[in-house]
Parts: C-alpha cells; sequence; structure tokens
C-alpha cells in the first residue's frame, strides 16, 4: 500500500514510474510536471568564435556540465527529454531522444570501433 500512496500525484493522479520529482503542487499552472533524476553528464564542448584582436576563428575546447533529464509537463502525455547545461541545450521528444541514442550508437561503432 505505501508504494501506491507514494506513487499518488497532484488530485489522485497516477504518476510516472520514472518521477523523481513532483512539481504538480507548482502555484503557477504552467510551471507543474514531473521530473527525472537529473544524470550527470560530463561533457567537454568546442567552442568556436572570431577574435576581436585578429578577426580570425578560433576554437577553444572547454568544459560543459551537461545533464540528461526527462520533463513531462501536467495534462500533457508527451514526454521530453533534455540533454545540456545553462548555455546550450536541447530539448527533444522521447522518440525523438531514442532515435537520437540509435543513430549516435551506429555512427560511433561504424567510424570509431
Amino acid at each position: 500500500m505505501d508504494a501506491l500512496i507514494s506513487n499518488i500525484g497532484h488530485r489522485g493522479t497516477v504518476r510516472p514510474a520514472w518521477c523523481a520529482v513532483d512539481y504538480h503542487d507548482e502555484p503557477h499552472p504552467e510551471d507543474r510536471r514531473c521530473e527525472s533524476e537529473v544524470v550527470p553528464v560530463p561533457t567537454v564542448m568546442l567552442f568556436r568564435f572570431r577574435s576581436q584582436v585578429t578577426g580570425r576563428i578560433e576554437q577553444v575546447a572547454d568544459v560543459a556540465d551537461f545533464s540528461i533529464v526527462a520533463t513531462q509537463w501536467a495534462g500533457d502525455a508527451e514526454v521530453w527529454v533534455r540533454i545540456g547545461g545553462d548555455a546550450q541545450r536541447i530539448e527533444v521528444t522521447l522518440e525523438s531522444a531514442r532515435r537520437l541514442h540509435r543513430t549516435l550508437g551506429v555512427f560511433l561503432a561504424d567510424n570509431f570501433g
């Protein structure tokens, strides 16, 4: 019975099993959602920019704090997967995230072993 009770969300709705944080009690309806646990992903990104001094394109690799989290907004059947950090991110449907996962796996295997 305790597992069932802990799985009950706002107004008696059943929370998804992956829902680690339930924001359905937020005062603003547009903020109500379930979120998965945040999974940190250590990432090194390439930043390209035009130098103000030389006018040439330069590039710098730097660490970025990326994470992956799934979100389902109240009243929405779609699950969104966000990958990224504060400055850059993509937010795609669950099905698109699965396609990216499959395609990236094939790409890496085919090109880098």
